[in-house]
């Protein structure tokens, strides 16, 4: 059974802003509100983010509540939750509405750059009345869980892990946000790679090149020749932990053979005294 040592409660400090289209006004597209060190620049990120989240399909009727996360140009994360208000300004169904966080990287080194541990403090329902926002603040719950994804069987699991460890790209093909998939994946990965990882647990479009992203449909989606997909079904991968294990062997034989020379050496020194 792992166990992780207990730890005092940390607090994460984010700026915050919503962006969307709403039925309560006839702005269309717009900011609704944000913390006041937000600027403009940061907005200006902000909503091309959202833009490239692609529109929902006409076929999907309800919108499960999907997460994504991302560096942006001016260095800071950004971590959106995606929800839909029901209907635009003009009352047409499918509108969709974005809450950001603006972590820094000293803030988000807290959270150990694991998103899913922020997923908390994100809003999916919004009103006419919520014209500002204030800095926020979530406090990360401590580490005292046993065992709480371990040495889990899940070959999804370790091949995504695996994939994006190798800097590779993967898209899953799925009509429903894959949260909990991708909330193991950044579980397991060191945190060098969720660093500098994107996630989208379900998108409409990939304008953002995540690095793990979930997709209605992968057919008719430009993904370039970084990605790879788990679909068929992976090959299974090393029961041990995602670790590039190629490599480490090689290592173990480089250092062998490299003894085993040294050994020779002083062999046949002996030899010819």
């Amino acid at each position: 059974m792992l166990r992780r040592p207990k730890q005092t409660p940390v607090v994460v400090r984010y700026e915050q802003a919503v962006y969307g289209s709403f039925p309560f006004w006839d702005k269309g597209y717009a900011i609704l509100a944000h913390s006041p060190g937000v600027t403009p620049l940061w907005l200006s990120e902000f909503r091309t983010a959202c833009q490239r989240f692609g529109e929902r399909p006409a076929l999907m009727t309800e919108l499960p509540n999907a997460l994504f996360s991302m560096r942006t140009p001016t260095g800071h994360y950004l971590l959106v939750g995606v929800g839909s208000p029901g209907s635009d300004d003009q009352g047409r169904p499918g509108a969709l509405c974005f809450h950001g966080l603006f972590v820094t990287a000293r803030e988000f080194r807290k959270a150990g750059f694991d998103p899913f541990r922020l997923a908390g403090a994100l809003k999916r329902e919004w009103s006419a009345v919520e014209t500002t926002l204030a800095v926020g603040s979530w406090t990360l719950d401590p580490l005292v869980w046993e065992d709480i994804y371990g040495l889990d069987n899940d070959v999804d699991r370790r091949y995504l892990t695996l994939m994006l460890m190798e800097n590779r790209k993967v898209a899953v093909e799925s009509s429903s946000p894959i949260d909990k998939l991708a909330e193991r994946v950044w579980f397991h990965m060191p945190e060098k790679v969720r660093k500098r990882a994107s996630v989208a647990t379900l998108a409409f479009a990939n304008g953002n090149q995540f690095d793990l992203v979930a997709l209605p449909k992968l057919t008719g989606v430009a993904l370039d020749r970084s990605y790879v997909n788990n679909d068929p079904p992976p090959k299974p991968v090393s029961e041990s932990a995602p670790l590039d294990l190629r490599r480490k062997q090689r290592r173990r034989w480089i250092a062998a053979y490299a003894v085993a020379i040294v050994i020779l050496v002083v062999v046949y020194a002996f030899t010819r005294e």
